[in-house]
């Protein structure tokens, strides 16, 4: 069991010298053979979602010769090529709540089982989350040890990968797949109002297929305990010429907040596109 033994230690993101939990980041460290031997499985594991074609062609995290950059571009084509009939392109983007430490792995099993996984990985799986636990280390102090039952270990090559297996199947609820951009947990959704109507009823329908969007969400979310974060999950109406109207999304009954700009893979993309910010920031 020490190769499932992590020692955590805990930085101060704050200048108070007696910083609370909320002001510590914590920093997961496993052992080297134990990541070596991640690292062995997962060339194996990977080799297998891949004939089987298990991962979403719109997810690019965790996946081999794809970066953050290729995300963006596929998101960036999308909204401009929706502004082109000069009307508004929202976007939704959603932030999972401590997406890897809240990774439910009884269902990531169950969802494995249900694609027909080689039972030697599951086997493997099933030891792997067997026993883990951690020591925290704050000032040269270390905690008693602490049972983890819950989440991906933090620090592990295999987090990333067990997260986008375990909801490959995410996008499907939405009513326009294709226009779902992932990378990880790292999701904007974009939606294209209809050219054939007028801009009230564009709003109609938009507020309209995005609640019905959230409702699922909502539920998936409950079924799989993989919360969302409402109050930072956040919506962005790309335009040009034409006026953004505000639109009323809901999330388990907490309001959407629409803003102006929102950086997503590392890129600020404001409301119109104009990249200011990043250039700014440049010079």
């Amino acid at each position: 069991n020490e190769w499932k033994l992590a020692r955590t230690i805990c930085l101060n993101k704050s200048d108070n010298p007696a910083p609370t939990t909320n002001q510590l980041r914590p920093i997961s460290m496993l052992p080297v053979f134990s990541k070596v031997y991640e690292k062995l499985f997962l060339l194996r594991f990977n080799r297998w979602t891949t004939k089987m074609n298990i991962l979403p062609d719109q997810q690019s995290g965790a996946r081999p010769h794809q970066a953050t950059t290729s995300r963006v571009n596929c998101l960036l084509e999308q909204i401009t090529q929706s502004q082109r009939y000069n009307t508004f392109t929202p976007v939704i983007y959603i932030d999972f709540l401590q997406a890897f430490d809240k990774l439910w792995q009884q269902g990531l099993l169950l969802k494995l089982n249900k694609l027909d996984c080689p039972p030697a990985y599951l086997v493997w799986m099933v030891n792997y989350f067997t026993s883990r636990s951690l020591k925290i280390d704050y000032g040269g102090i270390e905690s008693v040890t602490i049972n983890v039952n819950w989440g991906a270990p933090q620090g592990s090559c295999l987090g990333p990968v067990m997260y986008v297996v375990c909801h490959y199947d995410l996008l499907q609820l939405f009513a326009n797949p294709v226009n779902v951009h992932a990378y990880v947990d790292d999701i904007a959704i974009v939606y294209i109002p209809s050219i054939h109507l007028k801009c009230k009823h564009q709003i109609i329908q938009i507020e309209k297929e995005i609640n019905s969007d959230m409702q699922n969400l909502l539920n998936y979310a409950n079924d799989w305990h993989q919360p969302l974060n409402p109050n930072k999950t956040e919506l962005v109406n790309y335009h040009k010429a034409v006026q953004s109207p505000k639109l009323d999304i809901y999330y388990a009954d907490v309001k959407i907040l629409q803003t102006n700009s929102f950086k997503y893979l590392g890129f600020n993309l404001d409301a119109k596109l104009s990249f200011r910010s990043m250039i700014d920031a440049q010079f």
